[in-house]
């Protein structure tokens, strides 16, 4: 059997082999070649090029928004929001409404002071011609216009305006309402006054360009979600975001309209992160400083979760690469923990935990506000000034030194978890080097092991805790089996530990990574109960031929030669077994399905054991054979069934 199995499988690799020769003919490839990059033309001064006005923008949008994907579409409303956002910072916006317009197009509005309408004495062109149209054109660079600002490189708005298909601008100022009109970055209408006015304010209206995007399909909750973050950071701004968009009309109101002002900041920030959370301490813990120009606030609270969430900021602008705000947090949230532990006899002298089990279930709000902020790239995804590191480390070092001196249960329960964390760490990494350890051994050897890591005699007695079967029983990947007894490594990795306190919490770990884990992903799930399901109730025979075959391997006689493996008429008889199984099975759904439209309860107990019973094998470790105990119920119910008949 195994030579024609050999037989096939290289007839298969040949055929392969000779389709796969077939596409590279018909692609033309050509192999061992090198590739020709070379030029033909003369390098001289023609061959240089300068790109003026936003004609950079155009030709590269990528170098400036990060992408021209969703991304970079939304990075657009982020621009023009953060130079709003900069006119609250400096104390005189209260009010931004952000909207989705019919086409996708979005409308930014605040009260702040804005956009200065005179000429710029160096361009000799108005103000707003030079913030819309000039690359490194603003007022961040060192004037008095703004102390703190989340856009550094003059380039944000001149960005949005380049990549709009068109782009409108009114301002409020001066008792007049003056209008500027642009298309792809060029002006189509100069400054206009059209109305006057009674208070202050800019409305940036703009339509991404089609010609540079790759959808132009606006996301409300995308919007929302980085709006909502804006109004926690500046605590009493409020921001107000709407979708307006006609098909958007039918929704209800709280999904595409929201007006969101926050007093409490971040504290609130952290609490609403929470919400569906556990905490270990009711109160947010909250700590501030100032240095110099620098400020810094954090907020922080733990909850009894596995995961940690540090969502920092610098200037208001999310840093999702963290940088060195996020570095001073981490280095000394680990040193502080670990000194109040060992100062207080909580963690043996000599002993430590490290800085993942110190952030294990942490939520944290770290945000910063300086003058001269150095961002990599134009995105701004990471922090780099090195003065904020000094500066947050030393908040967190005072600060949540003193809060834990003050509130020792707090301490102690943060301390406890971080150590319960580190010993399942510790645990899963031994057990993981076990694993790798035994694989090389193969199957006999491998049972050998288990034997002596577990002992015959524990498995006889089933002194194994229940999340090891229950684990067994919810493969995520094909590899880990079946859900059946053994799969997946659990044996070896459920024995591996040296207290059961530590092999408790391992597991009770593992288990909710896993549940996280199918619950998010629901082809996942169905893929492994199908998977195990067909395993379970897929095989008529219950695995007799394993209870009964024992160590013997030749079949002798007439019932061996139908019962086992090898047997001749062993095919025929699984193939009958299962389909007279299924059919049994159908029976019992079809008869259940009669008593409920003839509102029968009285065979409610048959039809609630086999569920009970077909739930429990859905999450517990199982095999064909553990149905068997529910076969006379399966019959039983079964039997209930009634075809109609004709009258």
């Amino acid at each position: 059997m195994k030579a024609l199995d050999n037989n096939e499988n290289n007839e298969i690799l040949e055929e392969n082999a000779e389709n796969q020769d077939e596409l590279v003919l018909d692609e033309d490839i050509e192999l061992d070649k090198d590739m020709n990059t070379k030029v033909t033309e003369e390098y001289d001064a023609s061959q240089i090029q300068v790109l003026e006005g936003l004609e950079a923008v155009r030709k590269r949008p990528g170098m400036y928004i990060g992408s021209t994907g969703p991304r970079g579409l939304h990075h657009l409303v982020y621009e023009i929001v953060d130079n709003s956002i900069d006119e609250a910072l400096a104390g005189f916006c209260t009010n931004i409404d952000v909207e989705i317009l019919p086409g996708n197009v979005i409308s930014v509005k605040d009260n702040g002071r804005g956009i200065p309408v005179g000429m710029n004495e160096k361009m000799g062109i108005s103000t707003v011609t030079v913030v819309l149209t000039v690359l490194h054109a603003g007022g961040k660079f060192g004037g008095n216009g703004y102390k703190v600002s989340g856009g550094l490189h003059g380039v944000g708005a001149s960005v949005v305006n380049a990549l709009s298909e068109w782009l409108t601008v009114q301002v409020h100022k001066n008792g007049n309402i003056y209008e500027m009109k642009f298309s792809r970055g060029k002006i189509t209408q100069e400054m206009t006054i059209i109305g006057s006015t009674d208070h202050t304010g800019t409305t940036v209206t703009f339509k991404p360009d089609p010609e540079m995007f790759e959808e132009l399909e606006y996301s409300y909750e995308t919007l929302h979600t980085r709006m909502r973050e804006e109004a926690f950071l500046n605590a009493g701004l409020r921001i107000t975001i709407e979708d307006k968009r006609l098909e958007s009309k039918e929704k209800p109101e709280s999904e595409r309209r929201d007006s969101m002002c926050y007093e409490g900041g971040i504290r609130e920030f952290v609490t609403w992160l929470n919400k569906k959370k556990e905490p270990l301490h009711n109160n947010v813990i909250y700590m501030s400083g100032m240095k110099g120009d620098s400020f810094a606030e954090l907020a922080l609270q733990y909850d009894d979760g596995y995961q940690e969430n540090i969502l920092s900021f610098a200037n208001n602008v999310h840093t999702p690469e963290g940088g060195m705000h996020e570095t001073g947090f981490k280095a000394a949230l680990t040193r502080v923990l670990n000194a109040y532990g060992i100062k207080n006899g909580i963690i043996k002298e000599g002993d430590k935990v490290s800085g993942e089990d110190c952030r294990e279930g942490l939520t944290c709000v770290i945000s910063v506000k300086l003058t001269n902020a150095q961002f990599e790239g134009q995105t701004k995804a990471k922090l780099g000034n090195s003065e904020i590191r000094t500066l947050v480390d030393g908040i967190v070092s005072d600060r949540l030194m003193q809060f834990l001196e003050e509130n020792p249960v707090v301490a102690r329960t943060i301390l406890d978890k971080a150590m319960t964390a580190n010993r399942a760490r510790e645990a899963a990494r031994k057990a993981r080097e076990s694993i790798r350890r035994k694989s090389a051994l193969g199957g006999a050897a491998i049972q050998a092991e288990n034997e002596k890591h577990l002992g015959a005699e524990n498995i006889r007695n089933n002194k194994l805790p229940v999340l090891h079967f229950v684990l067994m029983g919810l493969p995520v990947q094909s590899d880990e089996g079946y859900g059946q007894y053994g799969d997946g490594g659990w044996l070896i990795f459920t024995t591996s530990f040296d207290s059961p306190q530590a092999r408790d919490a391992a597991l009770r770990q593992k288990f909710i990574d896993r549940a996280y884990t199918l619950a998010h992903h629901p082809d996942m799930l169905l893929s492994s109960l199908s998977r195990k399901n067909l395993s379970t109730f897929g095989r008529g025979t219950f695995e007799l031929n394993e209870i009964f075959e024992a160590d013997e391997h030749e079949p002798n006689n007439a019932l061996k030669q139908v019962v086992f493996a090898q047997g001749r008429w062993n095919r025929a008889y699984t193939h009958l077994a299962t389909a007279l199984f299924l059919a049994q099975m159908l029976l019992a759904c079809i008869a259940c399905a009669q008593a409920v439209h003839r509102r029968d309860t009285s065979a409610a107990p048959l039809f609630l054991t086999l569920l009970g019973a077909f739930l429990f094998l859905c999450i517990w470790e199982t095999r064909a054979r553990y149905f068997f105990q529910f076969m006379m119920v399966l019959l039983c119910a079964g039997a209930m069934f009634a075809p109609k008949r004709a009258d």
